[in-house]
């Protein structure tokens, strides 16, 4: 037995409980050596294991109305997906015959195969049916960690496009079921994190040498809800910001000499934005964030330390 001190309705109260069992259970994460800049495990860890697996190449398009198939947001250069011939705006339908009805079903199906699988893809392309066929690409080799419940956390970046969407999934689903759990439990159990986002703007200096570069940065894009964070950061920031209106979206970073180092392109994009820019390879100093739709422009400083 335990005692126990609460506050409920903002009146202290005590009592004793006597503390249950909890089965452990295993799990594990996938990541990749190259693409890993940061880790931090606490508690125990069993095994690490070297696997291979297959790799298609996609990014969903989040959807307000999910429709049959998974819609392609973006495509990875190289991958599998861009050589079978996939494009963002495609829809794939089925996967050797059998239909996906999500990209959780899609991810799932990817992953029970191997590299180098023969693979047909039913697709459809504004309104038109496609018929693909290509072989599965291999994601680099990585190491997989098993552990057990009495590991307490860790922290990793560097997740590949399929199994990142599916983890964020995951965690979304554990965000309702802990709200759920709190509305059970009746207590003000509260949970606070505060992240700073310091918004950093370009010199007048800064914007004259990217328009010696050729970018146009002169009609100002108006974004709901920009963030870029943790600015400075070790290489990594989390970009987010909403487009109210549809259209062909450019994301560029340009190092302090003008030059390119980071691009996507995403044709008739809507809606949310939300990635990790990836910097870690580049030198320590600032860089410029230039985000472009329609011939307008939003820019910003990063800052690697």
């Amino acid at each position: 037995m335990v005692k126990v001190e609460w506050m409920r309705g903002g009146k202290g109260m005590k009592g004793k409980i006597a503390l249950g069992e909890r089965k452990g259970s295993a799990f594990a994460f996938s990541f990749d050596p190259d693409d890993m800049k940061e880790m931090e495990i606490l508690g125990e860890t069993d095994t690490w294991q070297k696997e291979s697996s297959a790799f298609l190449g996609i990014t969903p398009k989040d959807e307000e109305d999910q429709g049959r198939g998974v819609l392609i947001q973006s495509v990875e250069g190289g991958s599998a997906a861009e050589q079978m011939g996939l494009q963002a705006g495609d829809r794939i339908l089925s996967i050797n015959g059998d239909a996906m009805e999500d990209f959780d079903a899609l991810a799932e199906r990817i992953r029970s195969m191997k590299p180098g699988d023969e693979v047909r893809i039913g697709a459809s392309r504004e309104g038109e049916s496609m018929a693909l066929n290509g072989k599965l690409g291999e994601r680099r080799r990585h190491f997989r960690w098993n552990g057990t419940d009495g590991t307490h956390g860790f922290r990793m970046e560097g997740f590949d496009p399929e199994s990142r969407d599916a983890f964020r999934r995951e965690m979304d689903q554990l965000r309702r079921e802990m709200d759920q759990l709190r509305r059970d439990m009746g207590t003000d159990l509260r949970r606070e994190v505060r992240i700073h986002v310091q918004a950093r703007n370009l010199s007048d200096d800064e914007k004259a040498l990217l328009r010696k570069k050729g970018v146009e940065i002169d009609n100002e894009l108006k974004l709901d809800d920009l963030r870029a964070f943790p600015n400075p950061s070790n290489g990594f920031f989390r970009l987010q910001f909403e487009l109210p209106d549809r259209g062909d979206l450019a994301v560029d970073v340009h190092d302090t000499k003008g030059e390119r180092v980071y691009q996507e392109r995403i044709v008739g994009f809507k809606g949310r934005y939300e990635r990790t820019l990836d910097l870690s390879d580049q030198a320590s100093g600032s860089y410029f964030l230039v985000i472009t739709q329609g011939g307008r422009t939003a820019t910003s400083k990063l800052v690697k330390e």
